[in-house]
């Protein structure tokens, strides 16, 4: 039976709205999106309203790939095919100058399959259908104490 895995690492809230490792670093996620990236086709990026400079930023890296915009209330979503230059932006600039996460959301899709969800701007991510090796090179990367849930996919 398939497995799915959540996780949360430990966070606090900056200006009450961001949310952040209380470490302050992301070298766990980093590795996760290496992890998954080479996997995927497509990203969904998903920004709230007031994150228009992390829009911005992505609308110009993307212009050489097909995307769409959804605008939504109070978020946007940009569905974006992957490509080498996309991906490369997404491995080196997916961290702002004050270290913090530039989106709220980040899913990657493999087709219509999705492998890998980031939300909470890195701090909460969920992996659907997840390989026991995963789960093991995960447990290792992520920092102590992270909140970590693997359980067996329901059946409809």
């Amino acid at each position: 039976m398939a497995q799915h895995l959540t996780f949360e690492v430990p966070s606090c809230f900056e200006d009450d709205s961001i949310q952040l490792p209380c470490d302050g670093d992301y070298p766990y996620w980093l590795q996760l999106l290496d992890r998954y990236i080479s996997r995927a086709d497509r990203v969904e990026i998903h920004c709230w309203d007031g994150e228009e400079a992390a829009l911005n930023d992505l609308f110009a890296q993307c212009s050489e790939n097909d995307y769409e915009v959804i605008r939504e209330l109070q978020m946007t979503r940009v569905c974006l095919g992957l490509s080498p230059s996309l991906v490369e932006y997404l491995q080196t600039s997916s961290i702002d100058e004050q270290n913090r996460m530039k989106w709220f959301a980040l899913w990657l899709f493999q087709g219509d399959t999705c492998l890998f969800c980031s939300d909470h701007w890195g701090v909460e991510s969920y992996i659907p259908n997840v390989e026991m090796p995963d789960v093991e090179a995960i447990q290792q990367i992520l920092p102590a104490d992270t909140n970590f849930h693997l359980y067996e996919a329901v059946k409809d």
